[in-house]
Parts: structure tokens; C-alpha cells; sequence
């Protein structure tokens, strides 16, 4: 990105599929503990929360509609696997964010605290729990809308199963778990070991078991475009990634990157007959991918040099991208946003590359010109006549500021050109000319606009035009 962050900006390298045991700690053979309170399950089997409208509290009924815990917390979820999470009231002005609304505890069927409310306490599955000691912080991410902070895994007990701290913790099958540290997804087994020979992702992932078969996708991939299908065992796995053709010379398939949880570049990686020109042409496309240059979004302002040392992160970054071909000129749109948990709305990410699918070779926007031969200014003049022509346009002039004016803020700002079949469109960026409501403001301009202004020599215009 070309834009400046607030905080820590962390080079983006290239993550891989792991497919190696990891660590040393694990067992193939998948701990098999079965819930040991299956007397309280039985006991507690239907009973449900409910609303006492007189108080504005929340206590329990059982199945015959008879109160049998007292309403005393500010809210509850109904009893599962012999256990309840309630909410209660956070001491006056300690908590904020989410914890400003109350924090949880576990109770049993007598009512009595399993885990006395502090901070947060989420349900992975029948028997365990992720619990987090109180903070401040924004939820609304991950497959828990909690994936914000580490968290341990505990049983309905109150009992600490891993000491490592996970963001997320999924389960697959019912002794079989997907757990997220922040730089990566494994799978765990019920004490929170890691198992061997299940592999590992550097990147967050979520995995869904049906038909004897585990299905595996990263978590901010909202199309199925990467996929894996595993064996329950752990010992086969097949790649299954969507091969897209952009023409007859040239395909590609989409890979992620992943510093840490909450950040999600997704990139093309192509595909043609020449293995010099593909190389180059992948060369190109992570040189771009390389210069995003991303926030961690941790609760630490310093530089980060230990990742397993981060325990919080505070909001997301995700790139993704479209691809258009004219003549020979790929053009390659990075689109993403990046958002603050807790902000009003997210602030919205596009630039544009250009990269020649025949040899590799990545151009700038200017090179498509003669030097020194106005094409600015002549840009300018078009988008000014495209917008006084827009009686709908809201930009931060209007038609009554003066032509010289409107030319200055036109010139000044940072556009954007992305190439089309019809002609190029000109955008910039949020706030750059107009509100945020407005998006990016968009000016299409037919390539013959411009024609006394191209450099026809240049490896550029050949390979848009002929």
C-alpha cells in the first residue's frame, strides 16, 4: 500500500501450507474424553432461560415451565451439556467495549459459579469453553464473532486444557478440534495438543466434517475459491483450488497471505505455456503483493518481533482483486478495506497494476504517454467535462465552483486509472474528493480521448492497442 498506517507496518512474506507435524508435542491417536457430567446434563436437560419482566433479569425454567434457578443475571443461555453461560453486570467503569455490556461466567444446575464471571467465556462445543481474562476490546470477527482475543480452552469443569492461547477453537468431529494461535491453524485434541499427521495453515481456516471427510477453506474467503478435503485420520490431503482461464493463454489460481489472524491478502498466481514468462509475471504480482505493508493491530504500539507474544488485535485488513484483459495488458485491481473494530464503517482499498501477460513486464500509467505532452491536464479537462455532464455526482465542489478551481482539486488528488473494454476509468480514492458516502468516484473516458497524447512506441501502447 502507498498508504501510511497508524501503528506497527510489518513486511508480508510468503506463507505455505504445512503439511509437517507441528512441534514435537501431539499424538496421532485423538484423546477420546467423553463429557464426565452427563448427571448434570440429565438434570438440566430443557431447561431454559427466561426474561423475568418485573426485575429485567434472567434466570431458568425446566421443561414443565417451573423456575429453578432465581432470575439474577443480566442475561443467560440455555443449559447444554450440564452447563449455562450467564451474563452479569461488570464493575462500575472497569470494563469497556464489549465487556461494557457485562461479563460471563459458567453455572451448574445448582446455580453455583463453575468459572466466577470476569471476563469473556465463550461455548466451543458440548464439554468446552474459551475463557479470556477481562480486557478491552470490540468483537464482531472469526467464526465465534470473538476471534479479537487469545482465549484458553477449559472443560465444563473450569479445568484448563491447553496453556496455549487460542483466538479460536472449532470442533470437527466430537474429540477432534481446529484451533487458531494467531499465526496459524492446527488441529488439536481434546487436551489442546496438536496432532500429527494433521497439518497446519499460516493462515486462519475453519473445516467442517461430512461424509467421513474434512473440508477445510480460509475463513475470510468468502467465494470457495481454496479448499482442502482431509481424511478424518489426518493422513490424506488434496488440494482443490478453482482454475480460472482469464483467455486461452493464460490461467491462474488464487493463494492468501497471512502475517497473523485479521489480516487476508489474497493474490492470482498465473498459469501459461512459457515457464520464463510465468515466472516473471508471478514475480511481478508479488512484487505488488510484498508492498502492503500492514498494521498488526495489536494492543502494542512497538514494533512486533515475537508474534506468539501478541495477545489481541483491534482490526482487519483484507485485500482481494479482480483481473480484465485488454490487448495483451492484464489489468489487476487490488480491492479491499481495512476496519477499525468498533468504527463507524470500514475505510475501502483499490489500486490498479497493469502487467503484459506476453513477457511479463509491469507498467506505469504514465508510460502509456509521451513525455512532456500534457496528457494530465488533458485528463483533467475530460473528467471536469464528465462531471459537470453528472447532474448526480457529489463531490466536495460542485458545478457553481469555478473551472479553475474544479481543474486544481481534479489535478491535485491521487486517481487511479483501471483499463476497460469501453475506455478507462478514472476513480479516487475515499475523501480525496468527496465524502465517504460517495465511494469512489468514477469518471469514464473513451481511449480516443487521449489519442494525440499516447507514445505509440511504447511497450505499453503496443500492447493495449495492437
Amino acid at each position: 500500500m502507498k498508504k501510511n498506517r497508524s501503528r506497527v507496518l510489518v513486511g508480508l512474506m510468503m506463507l505455505m501450507l504445512i503439511t509437517v507435524i507441528v512441534g514435537c508435542s501431539g499424538n496421532k491417536d485423538v484423546v477420546n474424553q467423553s463429557n464426565p457430567l452427563l448427571e448434570a446434563e440429565h438434570v438440566s436437560s430443557g431447561w431454559l432461560a427466561f426474561l423475568d419482566e418485573a426485575s429485567g433479569l434472567y434466570g431458568f425454567k425446566d421443561q414443565e415451565g417451573k423456575v429453578v434457578i432465581e432470575p439474577i443475571f443480566k442475561q443467560a443461555w440455555d443449559f447444554y451439556g450440564g452447563r449455562a453461560i450467564v451474563m452479569v453486570s461488570p464493575p462500575e467503569n472497569e470494563f469497556y467495549g464489549v465487556l461494557s455490556e457485562g461479563i460471563y461466567g459458567l453455572i451448574d444446575p445448582t446455580g453455583s459459579y463453575v468459572v466466577e464471571p470476569e471476563g469473556l467465556l465463550t461455548r466451543v462445543d458440548t464439554w468446552h469453553y474459551l475463557v479470556a481474562e477481562p480486557s478491552e476490546f470490540w468483537g464482531g470477527y472469526g467464526p465465534d464473532n470473538y476471534s479479537v482475543i487469545k482465549k484458553k480452552l477449559i472443560d465444563g469443569e473450569g479445568t484448563v486444557h491447553s496453556e496455549t492461547g487460542f483466538y479460536y477453537v472449532m470442533p470437527v468431529t466430537d474429540y477432534l478440534f481446529l484451533a487458531n494461535d494467531g499465526s496459524k491453524s492446527y488441529f488439536i485434541d481434546d487436551s489442546g495438543k496438536p496432532l500429527e499427521p494433521y497439518p497446519a495453515f499460516y493462515f486462519p481456516v475453519i473445516a467442517n466434517q461430512q461424509g467421513g471427510k474434512i473440508f477445510i477453506k480460509p475463513l475470510d474467503d468468502r467465494t470457495d475459491r481454496i479448499k482442502w478435503v482431509m481424511s478424518l485420520d489426518g493422513e490424506n490431503l488434496d488440494e482443490d483450488m478453482i482454475k480460472n482461464h482469464l483467455n486461452d493463454e493464460i490461467t491462474y489460481t488464487t493463494q492468501i497471505l497471512s502475517p497473523y489472524i485479521g489480516t487476508s491478502i489474497f493474490y492470482p498466481v498465473f498459469s501459461t505455456d512459457s515457464l520464463d514468462t510465468q515466472s516473471k509475471i508471478n514475480e511481478s504480482v508479488f512484487s505488488i503483493v510484498k508492498n502492503y505493508q500492514v498494521d498488526t493491530l495489536t494492543m502494542d504500539s512497538e514494533e512486533i518481533v515475537d508474534y506468539n507474544q501478541v495477545n489481541h488485535i483491534d482490526n482487519i485488513f483484507s485485500v482481494d482483486f479482480t483481473l480484465t484483459t485488454i490487448g495483451s495488458v492484464i489489468n489487476y485491481d487490488a480491492i479491499g478495506y481495512w476496519y477499525g473494530f468498533g468504527a463507524a464503517h470500514p475505510n475501502n482499498i483499490q489500486e490498479t497494476y497493469y502487467i503484459d501477460y506476453t513477457t511479463g513486464d509491469r507498467y506505469l500509467f504514465s508510460e502509456l504517454f509521451k513525455k512532456d505532452s500534457g496528457w494530465e491536464d488533458a485528463l483533467v479537462e475530460l473528467i471536469d467535462a464528465a462531471f459537470m455532464s453528472d447532474n448526480d455526482m457529489f463531490l466536495f465542489i460542485d458545478h457553481n465552483t469555478p473551472k479553475n478551481q474544479r481543474l486544481k482539486e481534479f489535478r491535485e488528488a491521487h486517481f487511479s486509472v483501471s483499463l476497460t473494454e469501453s475506455g478507462l476509468s478514472v476513480y479516487y480514492p475515499q475523501y480525496e474528493i468527496a465524502p465517504f458516502a460517495a465511494g469512489f468516484p468514477t469518471f469514464m473516458i473513451g481511449y480516443d480521448k487521449l489519442s494525440d497524447y499516447y507514445d505509440t512506441d511504447s511497450a505499453f501502447y503496443r500492447a493495449l492497442f495492437q
